[in-house]
């Protein structure tokens, strides 16, 4: 019997408040927080519980269970901060962490001079600098509403610069790939997958080119390995040299731990589901296009190229076009495109 399974049965509660106030329970939470922190921590994981009503149904072990690995990572669960989310999932609850928790833990290091991510937009295209080895956004956006990619930039107070791109259709597929829940109606990346997209991209990018604590990356590791329903980075991948310059979050006061500032500025609210803007009159419309009959090669079904893409990529049919013209205009893409080109592309070939 575990230690949290025993807790439990000893006088067995009859409500989750006294259990997490159990003598044995604001023990564990003081060993990791002290003892004033220890009680409004707590305080925050029963504020968070009481605004689900799914999670009051979830068992106080697993609650009790999540809340202590967000307390040992440092992160508020209270929903107010973003940084970490207790979430229901099959009957148990599971703990989330947000971009937010992500950005927290990269800047009590003191390690960074500055850390931004930024949403690139549809009709702005990201260049490489091989000399330099980093990436610069150009043009203008046709549509703020339609988010092609995250690029996140950062320079440590000692002058390493760096920055991390990944595209829209990156990230779903890598959620789709790590993320046991991505398809349930349930998971993050459904319901908040603008949340989702953001937390890979600083994930990943921290995770390859930044610092964080040992301790922190560790028990983000073991996280991952105890299945975390939406563990979005697995093996960090070399998608390639990417880096970002990224707007500040909310200033907030962390009741689990010694206060950090944040920057003042509040981070934009995730997009409504981004709507495929018109085209331009001289682009050609690749998707009702027909191949010359001599060159049965090409796949002449608009929506069939859509679709197929939207499905590999596990991103939706609105998505999936836009991105697919904004692979035509950067000429990776040709006016006609067979079904087996779009299939490599969407899986990352």
């Amino acid at each position: 019997m575990t230690e949290s399974n025993a807790l439990a049965t000893q006088r067995q509660p009859t409500t989750l408040r006294s259990f997490m106030n159990s003598e044995g329970v604001m023990k564990r939470f003081s060993d990791i927080l002290g003892d004033w922190n220890a009680k409004a921590y707590v305080n925050s994981v029963l504020i968070a519980v009481a605004s689900n009503t799914t999670l009051q149904s979830c068992s106080p072990v697993s609650i009790l269970e999540s809340a202590l690995r967000a307390a040992t990572l440092r992160l508020s669960v209270d929903p107010s901060t973003g940084q970490a989310h207790l979430v229901p999932f099959k009957g148990k609850c599971t703990l989330v962490l947000g971009y937010k928790g992500i950005y927290h833990m990269a800047v009590r290091t003191g390690w960074y001079r500055y850390i931004n991510l930024d949403k690139v937009y549809a009709g702005e295209e990201v260049a490489y600098d091989r000399k330099s080895g980093l990436y610069q956004v150009n043009g203008y956006p046709t549509d703020k509403n339609v988010v092609i990619g995250y690029m996140l930039n950062f320079a440590s107070l000692k002058g390493f610069e760096k920055n991390f791109y990944m595209t829209w259709a990156e990230c779903m597929e890598h959620g789709r790939k790590y993320s046991k829940n991505f398809t349930s109606p349930d998971s993050v990346w459904q319901k908040d997958p603008d949340a989702m997209v953001r937390k890979t991209v600083i994930r990943m990018g921290l995770l390859k080119w930044g610092y964080l604590d040992p301790a922190d990356v560790q028990n983000l590791k073991e996280m991952d390995s105890d299945a975390d329903q939406e563990v979005v980075d697995g093996e960090a991948k070399d998608i390639s040299d990417r880096s970002v310059s990224m707007e500040t979050e909310v200033k907030t006061e962390i009741t689990a731990a010694p206060a950090v500032e944040f920057p003042t500025s509040s981070p934009e609210e995730p997009p409504d589901e981004p709507e495929t803007p018109a085209l331009d009159d001289e682009i050609p419309d690749i998707f009702n296009s027909k191949p010359a009959p001599e060159d049965p090669a090409f796949a002449f079904d608009g929506e069939k190229i859509v679709t197929t893409y939207a499905s590999i990529a596990g991103i939706t049919t609105k998505i999936a076009s836009q991105t697919l013209h904004d692979l035509f205009r950067a000429g990776k893409i040709g006016k006609f495109v067979t079904i087996k080109e779009i299939t490599r592309i969407a899986s990352g070939g």
